[in-house]
This record gives C-alpha cells, sequence and structure tokens, in this order.
C-alpha cells in the first residue's frame, strides 16, 4: 500500500504572530479550491503547516497513520466531500482512533448556505463549525473555534 498524497506547506516563523494551531488539513473537491486555502492559511498565518488533499480516502488513511504522532488541529473539509462514492467521511472518521478524534476538530466549508445542509453536518461531535465560501485570510484570523 503506498502512502497517501498530500500536498504539504510550511510556513515561515519570520513573524511575530506565532499561529493559533500547529497544523491544519484541507480536503478540497479540486485543486484550485485547495490552492486558493492554502494561499489563504498562509496569509492568515493562523497554522504552521499544511496538508491538502482532494481525496478523502488518503486523508483519513494519514490520520488513521497519525494517531500516535503529529495530528492536524483543524480538518477543513468540503461539503461536497463529506459523502462521495467511496466514502462517507464523518462516519469514517467516527470509526479513528480516539486520540486522532479528540486533537482534530473539522470545519465545513461550503457554498451552500440552506440551514438544513449545515444542520447535518452539525449534528456530528467532532464538527465545529461552518467557514461559508468565498472566504479570506482576516475571517480565518477571527474565526473562533
Amino acid at each position: 500500500m503506498s502512502a497517501p498524497s498530500f500536498a504539504y506547506s510550511e510556513f515561515s516563523q519570520a513573524s511575530k504572530t506565532q499561529p493559533r494551531f500547529e497544523s491544519i488539513m484541507v480536503i478540497g473537491s479540486n485543486e484550485a479550491d485547495l490552492f486558493i486555502t492554502s494561499i489563504l492559511l498562509k496569509e492568515s498565518r493562523i497554522a504552521a503547516k499544511t496538508l491538502t488533499t482532494a481525496d478523502t480516502a488518503n486523508a483519513l488513511t494519514y490520520l488513521e497513520s497519525a494517531a500516535f504522532t503529529v495530528t492536524p488541529d483543524l480538518i477543513f473539509i468540503d461539503q461536497t466531500m463529506l459523502q462521495t462514492q467511496q466514502s462517507d467521511f464523518l462516519q469514517q472518521f467516527n470509526q479513528l482512533p480516539e486520540i486522532v478524534k479528540q486533537r482534530s476538530r473539522i470545519i465545513i466549508t461550503t457554498w451552500n448556505y440552506d440551514k438544513k445542509v449545515r444542520l447535518m453536518g452539525l449534528s456530528n461531535p467532532h464538527v465545529v463549525g461552518y467557514l461559508p465560501k468565498p472566504f479570506d485570510s482576516l475571517q480565518l484570523r477571527e474565526y473562533s473555534i
């Protein structure tokens, strides 16, 4: 079995502002969204490192293998990626080791402003919020988690 493929970014600590989070994982539906979110995270300086992937199976494999090392503090997942033909991400996340579920919190990013859609995700105890798209680096810094 090969290792999951991720784009990995580490941000310079030259800034006086310390990041609030050690690492953030971004799971997006396409490379453009992943690239833009990665740039916004870099500009907002809320995380020292980011991992990006367009594959929920890769994300789950990484999280399972990272259970006793470094797990991401936050997982930003595009709402369209929650349920794919291959998996139900939140259901499979619930099956991960307890340490991963305690360390990693999920934020759903979405273009959909329908309250019913939001309530579905928020019914999961590991989802701590929604971040409506489009968002910018200022919103990321001010987002209370």
